[in-house]
């Protein structure tokens, strides 16, 4: 579910006349957003991820950084990312807690060195040119470059104002939240009955807003996005800030940590 939100989120990075754009229905802002790879080869973002349990109401924050990187010089096409979490927050209480999950093109890692575990799952068939940011495939929804018709067939969208329907914890949460997302285009989608996405979402709610690219131009950038589970529940939200384009990332904030003898290292590969 976590890396199902963050390829959400990096779904859909598009170049932007310098005017803010008004658009008239949901159709319209995927239009402008399914060219949403043009030009775009590396994002590093600041992320805070908010979940909040759906039956016991328990809360926790995990804060850290996010990379993607989009390598078209290879075939197939690379595209790798990496979400690095540093602190862990329950209640009033937040600590130092170490957690990585990365794609390489092939294989998805998930590293919690506090437990001494890595799982290693295998979503890709080798030499495939896998999209690991395609909603509800990938390990954080943000489907970047994604067609307009491919997630029509599997959600209805509908474009809300920019608060619509953003509700927190409490007052002040609700106040933090619609104060971060103000300004934004907010996309909402529902899963179509029958489609593997409505087993995992209720709904899925993404937020962009135009920014500063660093190389000068304007382009409409990933804000936030709101994931409900249809079972249990569950509410994720997933914030991103400090968004930068296209600078160099540095390829240890891509790499896992070596197992010690005494880790516990699971690998799951592909069911044919």
């Amino acid at each position: 579910m976590l890396a199902s939100l963050i390829a959400m989120l990096l779904s859909l990075v598009q170049p932007a006349p310098k005017a803010e754009p008004a658009f008239a229905d949901a159709p319209a802002l995927l239009d402008a957003l399914e060219q949403a790879d043009q030009g775009l080869k590396t994002l590093t973002a600041d992320i805070r991820y908010d979940k909040v349990d759906g039956v016991t109401d328990d809360r926790q924050i995990r804060r850290g950084k996010v990379f993607f990187e989009d390598d078209r010089s290879k075939e197939p096409r690379a595209r790798r990312f990496s979400v690095r979490f540093t602190s862990l927050q329950l209640g009033d209480r937040r600590d130092d807690d170490e957690q990585l999950f990365a794609f390489d093109g092939r294989w998805l890692l998930e590293v919690t060195p506090r437990h001494k575990q890595i799982i290693k799952r295998e979503v890709a068939e080798a030499g495939s040119a896998a999209d690991p940011l395609r909603i509800g495939e990938g390990p954080l929804p943000l489907p970047i470059g994604q067609r307009k018709a491919d997630i029509l067939a599997r959600f209805d969208a509908t474009l809300l104002p920019d608060v619509d329907g953003v509700e927190g914890q409490d007052e002040q949460d609700t106040a933090q939240l619609r104060t971060f997302a103000a300004g934004s285009h907010q996309l909402r989608l529902v899963p179509r009955k029958g489609t593997p996405e409505a087993e995992k979402f209720e709904e899925i709610r993404l937020w962009y807003k135009m920014g500063d690219a660093s190389e000068g131009e304007k382009r409409l950038l990933p804000r936030m996005a709101r994931t409900v589970a249809p079972k249990s529940g569950n509410i994720t939200v997933v914030r991103l800030a400090n968004v930068k384009l296209n600078t160099p990332i540095d390829p240890k904030d891509f790499a896992a940590v070596e197992p010690g003898a005494d880790w516990d290292v699971v690998v799951e590969p592909m069911t044919k």
